[in-house]
C-alpha cells in the first residue's frame, strides 16, 4: 500500500522510499547460493543480512513517520499561530485606550511565550519518542545478530 503524507514542503510518497529497503530486492535467497563457500554456511550469513536489511527497512519506516508527524503537527502549531496573531491584532486593535492597548500587548506576549514554550516541548518530545521506537528496532536486531553470532562461535570452538 502506498501511502501519501502532505507536509509543508509537498507531497511524500513513503511507500516508494520503502521499497527502496526491501528485502526481496537484494535477492539474497540467489547470493547464498551463489556464493558458497567451503566449510562456511552462507545460509546463515545471507539470513543474518536479511534480518538486517529487515530491521533497517523497519527502522526508516518508523523514522520517516517521525518525521511526518513532526512536521504535520509544526504546521497545525504554525496554523494555529497565525490565527493567534490575527485575533491579538484585533483585540489590541479594539482596545479604547494607550494604557488599554499596552496591558493587551503585555498579556497576549505572555501568552505566547508560554505557548511557544509548550509548542517546542511537545515538539522535542515527538521527535524524542520517533528516533527511541526507530533506534529500538536496530538495537534489537544487533542484539539478536550478536547472540546469535555467539552461539555459532561457540559451536565451531
Amino acid at each position: 500500500m502506498t501511502k501519501t503524507a502532505n507536509s509543508p514542503f509537498g507531497t511524500f510518497d513513503y511507500g516508494e522510499f520503502v521499497k527502496l529497503f526491501d528485502p526481496s530486492r537484494f535477492e539474497l535467497d540467489k547470493m547464498a547460493t551463489t556464493f558458497k563457500v567451503p566449510g562456511v554456511d552462507t545460509n546463515v550469513f545471507f539470513e543474518m543480512q536479511r534480518k538486517n536489511v529487515e530491521a533497517l527497512t523497519a527502522f526508516n519506516k518508523i523514522a520517516l513517520e517521525g518525521v511526518q508527524t513532526v512536521a504535520r503537527r509544526q504546521a497545525e502549531i504554525m496554523r494555529d499561530g497565525m490565527k493567534e496573531a490575527s485575533d491579538a491584532v484585533s483585540a489590541i486593535t479594539a482596545a479604547k485606550t494607550v494604557e488599554e492597548k499596552m496591558a493587551k500587548q503585555a498579556e497576549m506576549a505572555k501568552a505566547a511565550y508560554v505557548k511557544s514554550i509548550a509548542d517546542m516541548r511537545e515538539l522535542s518530545e515527538l521527535g524524542a519518542k520517533s528516533s527511541q521506537e526507530a533506534f529500538e528496532v536496530l538495537n534489537s536486531c544487533v542484539t539478536e545478530g550478536l547472540d546469535e553470532f555467539g552461539k555459532k562461535i561457540k559451536k565451531v570452538a
